[in-house]
């Protein structure tokens, strides 16, 4: 999807398969990522994705950056990345989280993780 409205519109669907994880990235245009994250802990059919975010941006200071990915995981993420600058690293990033992701699922655990590159 283009934007966050789009993604919103799409989980709607009553005739879409969830996917088994979401990659959500904060800074999507007409609806930001803590707003499909909000609207996606809020909805019931949702609230049971594996929701993993991706960011761009690197904050200030490290107390903001802890406070933001603390919110990320009140509002139901479950992995925090920070993307980094190399595509290789990405695709690096994105085959270990699926990795990591699907062995937890598979084992019921409650996952929480912050990954960088």
């Amino acid at each position: 999807v283009q934007n966050g409205e789009e993604l919103m519109d799409l989980l709607a669907n009553e005739n879409l398969k969830l996917p088994d994880v979401l990659f959500l990235d904060l800074n999507m245009p007409r609806k930001n990522g803590f707003e499909c994250l909000s609207e996606i802990d809020e909805n019931e059919k949702l609230k049971h994705l594996s929701v993993i975010i991706f960011s761009t941006s690197h904050p200030i200071n490290k107390n903001y950056e802890l406070n933001l990915i603390n919110t990320l995981f009140r509002l139901g993420a479950h992995v925090y990345i920070r993307k980094p600058n190399d595509f290789n690293q990405l695709k690096q990033l994105i085959r270990h989280t699926l990795a990591m992701t699907s062995e937890k699922m598979d084992s019921g655990c409650e996952i929480k993780y912050i990954l960088n590159a």
